[in-house]
């Protein structure tokens, strides 16, 4: 069979045509009133052999073509090569001749036919014999006759053996399968030598054996703490043939979960994480040689614990001290118990504090009702803060943990001098800034805001700026022109709480 375009005449018309012993096939892309009327002639050879005048047109449903012009069977009086000569009419109306449009193979095609297994397969009894007939449609008269001494591909998942037939044109091919086929599935082709193609299958029936799934001792069911992880043991045998028990390799599978394999010994390890009470079945793999109805179960036990939905912020702004908020809830996160007491409705909550994140304090301690929001605050500090249920019914579980970077300053000096002062002469304002929690710790690099109230006033006035050093120190010099009192306050940013100096009275002279 050849598929030739009629690139002769492209642009009047576009057909693309297929000539077989079934028929003449003309697919026309555009100009479907070609009437075409095809010669058939001996390959090399100018005399026509066979006119073809009778076609069908059928209207394509497909966007590539219109439609398509197909004759009858093609009868020849001799097998062979034959050239497609295309008579048509052209769109406007021309009539046009397409010399070579095509080549007809008029030859004995092959068929297959009796596609046989001589027996089901195991996994103890991997062979079997495929057998086949192979016959040549004779296209002039339509019998069939064995194809003598032709070597025919059977085939199984990618490995192949050549088999030759009889004088009856009958094949018997030993195939062995390894026990690891997706499918039993055999396939079968032969080209004949003008070229011809022909292919078959047949599925080998399969005796799938059943299966002894046995998880080791304590397996069966499993404790875990919330997202625990539960290990999965066990063996995987196969009942054989003659019904004694044998190790297996296979694929093996947990649910829908992630596939493992066992070993050559049978053996099988595998795990899963429990976020909750979960029973988890372990079975083979799907595939066709072992029986899927046998499996085993683990049952992870997930004890109940306390959840804290949300986590603490951090409350700070102009008049409102700095604290550390928790307002949320305390609820039990599993609602099944499979040993021990009666769940609680409530208990103790810790509010704790760290400063490194490892070593934990206890700030605070109140009760909890499950499933009912509290709010509770401490003065807040740099560090880490969390929640943690004490009671001694349940894990001892905690919230997520707030960190605190901001720093808490406080003035450990401050000074406006000299006291007094003539007037035009130099007042200095100066100090020192610290950590509140931490004394001993200078606050580095702060904007440090002075202002001055005049004497009789009630409003402060912000004269000036500077920034601490790294001692936390800062000092910051002036023109004295009246009495009033002075301090230095810092500014509350992503970094710092605002604090406020001691409030220092200068008298201002002369």
């Amino acid at each position: 069979m050849l598929l030739a375009p009629g690139t002769a005449y492209a642009a009047d018309q576009d057909f693309y045509i297929t000539a077989t012993a079934e028929g003449v096939r003309i697919d026309v892309v555009r100009g479907q009133g070609m009437g075409p009327v095809v010669h058939l002639r001996a390959k090399g050879s100018q005399t026509r052999v066979q006119t073809i005048k009778d076609f069908s047109y059928t209207e394509s449903d497909s966007s590539s073509t219109e439609g398509s012009f197909t004759s009858g069977p093609v009868k020849l009086d001799k097998l062979g090569l034959y050239t497609v000569d295309v008579e048509y009419w052209g769109t406007e109306g021309e009539q046009l001749v397409l010399k070579d449009a095509a080549t007809l193979n008029y030859a004995l095609k092959p068929v297959l036919s009796g596609i046989t297994s001589s027996k089901a397969v195991n996994l103890d009894s991997l062979g079997t014999t495929v057998e086949a007939d192979l016959q040549g449609l004779d296209p002039r008269d339509g019998k069939q006759v064995p194809l003598v001494n032709a070597r025919v591909n059977v085939g199984v998942s990618g490995r192949s053996v050549t088999a030759t037939t009889d004088g009856r044109g009958h094949i018997k091919a030993p195939i062995t399968f390894t026990g690891t086929e997706a499918d039993a599935q055999v396939h079968l082709n032969h080209t004949t030598a003008s070229g011809l193609s022909v292919w078959g299958k047949t599925d080998v029936p399969v005796a799938a054996q059943a299966v002894k799934i046995e998880l080791d001792p304590g397996s069966h069911a499993v404790s875990v703490p919330e997202n625990g992880t539960v290990p999965v043991k066990g063996s995987v045998k196969r009942v054989s043939a003659n019904g004694t028990l044998k190790p297996v390799a296979t694929l093996m599978a947990l649910n829908s979960m992630t596939p493992f394999k066992s070993t050559a010994d049978g053996r099988f390890s595998t795990s899963f994480k429990a976020d909750d009470d979960r029973t988890v079945v372990v079975t083979t793999g799907r595939q066709i040689w072992l029986d899927q109805k046998t499996s085993d179960s683990v049952v992870a036990d997930v004890p109940a614990d306390v959840h804290f939905p949300g986590e603490p912020t951090e409350q700070y702004g102009r008049g409102i001290p700095w604290t550390v908020r928790f307002n949320q809830y305390a609820t039990l996160y599993h609602t099944k118990v499979h040993s021990g007491p009666k769940l609680p409705t409530g208990g103790p909550v810790e509010i704790q504090f760290s400063p490194d994140g490892k070593v934990w304090t206890t700030r605070k301690t109140f009760v909890a009702t499950f499933d009912a929001r509290f709010d509770h605050t401490v003065p807040a500090e740099r560090g880490y803060w969390r929640l943690r249920y004490a009671g001694k019914d349940m894990p001892q579980s905690t919230s997520e943990v707030l960190t605190i970077t901001r720093v808490v300053p406080t003035f450990s000096e401050f000074n406006a001098h000299p006291e007094p002062v003539k007037r035009g002469g130099q007042l200095t304002v100066q100090g020192r800034l610290n950590e509140l929690n931490g004394p001993a710790t200078p606050v580095a690099r702060a904007t440090v805001g002075v202002f001055f109230r005049a004497t009789g006033s009630s409003e402060w006035i912000r004269v000036g700026a500077t920034t601490t050093d790294a001692r936390g120190a800062f000092k910051k010099a002036f023109v004295a022109d009246r009495s009033g009192d002075w301090k230095a306050v810092t500014s509350m940013d992503s970094s710092w709480v605002r604090a406020e100096s001691r409030v220092d009275s200068v008298d201002v002279t002369g």
